[in-house]
């Protein structure tokens, strides 16, 4: 083999060495991209699953916090306070039972709070208001738990409510939150709009999850 005979030999082994290197890199490129398109996927899918099943849950203790209907002994576990009458052991007693059953499922409210920054993060900032929006209805309803008991069910305030002409009004509206079942049942409506913005997010992720998992 001459001089040019061993010229071509060896670098055609430089290039075909080279195009090796090049295509294990492009591999090695191609499968952590895809490994990190189905790690992401992953992820979605389980915080999609996580925020539906604890926004459903919710949904359901909320009802069950706004029942209209109680039972013996409910409301009881409140600290009394010294200079209270029984009259207004009462009211005080009946308003505390939406915050005696909270107690009760307060985990499920926590636990959505607590994973609205994991759906931020993959999702964007805005989808945070969904769980916002549950977190006024149920600082809405312990206010209106704490003027009810305090205020429009006190027996001390009855003779207000003969002269104040909008006594009526904001008893009925704090009522209207504190009890489900209402017409319209707007605490009830909103956390229906709630369940469906949720939905519209984690559903397509599911649903394209489970039409991958057929394909393959």
């Amino acid at each position: 083999m001459g001089d040019i005979g061993r010229w071509l030999c060896n670098n055609i082994m430089s290039i075909f060495q080279s195009l090796s290197i090049i295509i294990a890199a492009f591999v090695a490129v191609y499968s952590i991209n895809a490994w990190r398109r189905e790690s992401k996927g992953q992820r979605e899918l389980d915080v999609s699953e996580q925020a539906l099943a604890l926004i459903y849950e919710c949904k359901d203790n909320l009802q069950f916090i706004r029942g209209p209907f109680s039972f013996g002994g409910e409301g009881q576990t409140r600290k009394r306070r010294p200079d209270e009458t029984e009259d207004e052991s009462k009211a005080f007693d009946q308003a505390y039972v939406l915050i005696e059953r909270y107690e009760k499922v307060r985990d499920s409210f926590i636990k959505l709070q607590s994973i609205k920054y994991k759906f931020m993060a993959i999702f964007g900032e805005e989808t945070a208001e969904p769980f916002n929006e549950v977190n006024r209805i149920m600082n809405e309803l312990f206010l209106a738990a704490k003027r009810l008991g305090e205020r429009y069910w006190n027996p001390k305030y009855q003779a207000k409510s003969l002269s104040d002409p909008k006594w009526e009004k904001r008893l009925s509206e704090c009522e209207a939150k504190f009890y489900s079942g209402g017409e319209p049942d707007t605490i009830a409506e909103r956390m229906d709009n709630v369940v469906g913005r949720i939905e519209d997010i984690c559903s397509k992720i599911i649903q394209g999850k489970k039409a991958k998992k057929k394909t393959h």
